[in-house]
């Protein structure tokens, strides 16, 4: 109890909120699905989704379509939010919103605070999967206000697959029904009475945590990352990996490579993507294949290749991957 406190503790401090609001989680699955299995939607209300969102975000819900609620997807051209379209989607029915605030191809970065006053203003729930941003860029609950938000490990918070946590407001903390309840999720248990039968949940978010702490080692893990981190200056660290994404975006030749993601300044992240325009299988697996050789490490996602550079890279191996990126 003591550990998982601790892990608690960390990622309250990373993301400006409180331990008691934070459940521990293997998973950005597992949030969503505790959301979609323990709000009571019936049949008529409307969730709302972005086309191309990760499969977290959306295969969580469709269980829900069997008691006629209504999943929505809207078209996101190049997987970049357009504000005013979104807006004009939402309709009476819609009851959740569920939002990538980074998306995992584009990398864009959605007027998250925007999408929230609006749809707060409806009474409609945001539910934001935080997993492409949070410790590559700063942010905040308390900022954002975010009724819930979902986030898994593995990525810029550097910690093992298979972790992660689940952040609530104190309302979504009362609303949301305990869909899957463990025997560590008892008050009873954290005060020594672990025979008691006529236990009650825990009041906190600790009544959503995932069994057995993700695993233990996985938690110390993260714990552990999440504890460096919060000693890391992350604006600083943003402004400074942020110069390494425009040296790619500005001077990667536009004849074979176009930046899915060209929003203003505060729509930028730290994934840069571009469509490769010789879309033959040859030329992208010899793309990639020179890639690696050089220790450079990307992906494919729909013919677009995904940059990722953090703060532990530097300008040498920027102009590395460009040289390759330009002349293969």
């Amino acid at each position: 109890f003591k550990k998982a406190q601790e892990c608690r503790e960390a990622i309250a401090q990373l993301i400006d909120h409180s331990p008691d609001q934070i459940a521990l989680a293997d998973s950005t699955s597992w949030g969503i699905n505790l959301i979609a299995r323990g709000l009571d939607l019936s049949a008529g209300d409307e969730v709302i989704l972005f086309s191309g969102q990760f499969p977290s975000n959306s295969t969580p819900w469709k269980p829900l379509t069997r008691s006629g609620v209504q999943i929505t997807k809207i078209p996101n051209e190049d997987y970049c939010v357009n504000l005013e379209i979104f807006e004009k989607r939402l309709t009476p029915k819609t009851k959740v919103v569920c939002l990538e605030w980074v998306h995992w191809i584009s990398g864009d970065r959605i007027p998250l605070k925007e999408m929230i006053d609006i749809c707060h203003k409806r009474e409609i729930l945001v539910v934001v999967d935080v997993t492409q941003g949070v410790g590559g860029i700063p942010f905040s609950m308390k900022e954002y206000a975010a009724d819930a938000v979902t986030c898994s490990g593995y990525k810029w918070l550097m910690s093992p697959y298979g972790s992660g946590f689940f952040a609530l407001n104190k309302k979504m903390i009362t609303r949301l029904a305990a869909s899957s309840v463990n025997w560590l999720c008892f008050q009873s248990v954290l005060d020594g009475k672990i025979s008691d039968r006529e236990a009650d949940l825990c009041s906190t978010a600790r009544r959503f945590d995932v069994f057995s702490y993700m695993g233990y080692l996985n938690m110390d893990g993260l714990t552990a990352s999440v504890k460096w981190l919060n000693n890391v200056n992350i604006p600083q660290a943003y402004s400074g990996t942020r110069k390494l994404h425009e040296k790619l975006e500005n001077g990667l030749n536009p004849k074979k490579f176009r930046l899915l993601n060209r929003g203003e300044a505060n729509r930028k992240s730290l994934i840069s993507t571009f469509e490769i325009l010789d879309q033959s299988e040859a030329h992208m697996q010899n793309l990639i294949s020179t890639l690696n050789q050089k220790k450079i490490w990307t992906t494919i996602r729909d013919g677009n290749i995904r940059l990722s550079p953090y703060f532990y890279n530097n300008p040498e191996e920027i102009e590395t991957a460009m040289g390759i990126l330009n002349n293969v």
